[in-house]
């Protein structure tokens, strides 16, 4: 069976062998695509970018020391002596049609007074034009309990295959910062360029968290208010 499935929107369906490569009209969108034999179209659906990872599952790699960083004078950290640091682990669910194109995840740093997680993001579409990405990340301290959610909500126009590039901040509390030691990186939702809402399976990101801290719960997965000091 033939496959169209169209690079704009991400609409797919089946037609007729007769028309395998030939061109066609989405008929969501009205994108010019081509079509496609099975083993052909399922293998497009996903960039061919080397460093992109394209099957479920999670990568890690060392963050560097943990401790709280100082953006003003001598580079230190909080904790002078320790060993520790940080682990950055990203879950990769390319449902969807966005995967971070290398491992990354915040660190704490001190600037003007003032308590922050830095991150250096950058994410690839999977061969899909998308509208919107909500990126969250999940932090965990040296004791294995879960400190935050931080997500990263990015509104705008996203070509298919385009690599998209950004350093993120939140504000953090000190003990959460003084205490951070792992994150879990993952893409929440999409919003396609034909208006369809795609969400990361809550089931795998749960199980990779509940690795790092049994007790992790499913309405952790969404950023709560910040608490006082």
């Amino acid at each position: 069976m033939a496959i169209f499935n169209c690079p704009q929107c991400g609409h797919s369906q089946s037609v007729d062998d007769k028309h395998i490569g030939k061109s066609a009209s989405c008929p969501k969108c009205k994108t010019q695509g081509a079509v496609q034999d099975e083993a052909t179209a399922a293998v497009a659906q996903v960039t061919n970018a080397d460093a992109i990872a394209t099957e479920r599952g999670t990568r890690s790699r060392n963050g560097g020391p943990a401790g709280i960083f100082w953006g003003l004078g001598p580079k230190h950290d909080y904790n002078p002596g320790s060993t520790l640091c940080l682990e950055w682990i990203v879950a990769d669910d390319p449902s969807v049609k966005v995967c971070f194109t290398e491992v990354c995840g915040p660190k704490a740093v001190r600037e003007d007074r003032q308590t922050l997680f830095k991150a250096e993001v950058e994410v690839c579409c999977l061969g899909l034009g998308l509208s919107a990405i909500d990126l969250h990340f999940l932090l965990f301290s040296i004791w294995g309990k879960h400190l935050t959610t931080l997500a990263g909500q990015r509104i705008r126009d996203f070509r298919p295959d385009e690599r998209y590039k950004e350093s993120m901040v939140w504000y953090a509390r000190d003990a959460d910062a003084e205490e951070f030691l792992i994150s879990i990186g993952y893409v929440s939702r999409v919003r396609t360029s034909a208006g369809v809402v795609i969400s990361a399976d809550d089931e795998f990101i749960l199980r990779e968290a509940r690795r790092v801290s049994e007790k992790f719960a499913a309405e952790d997965l969404e950023p709560k208010p910040p608490k006082k000091e």
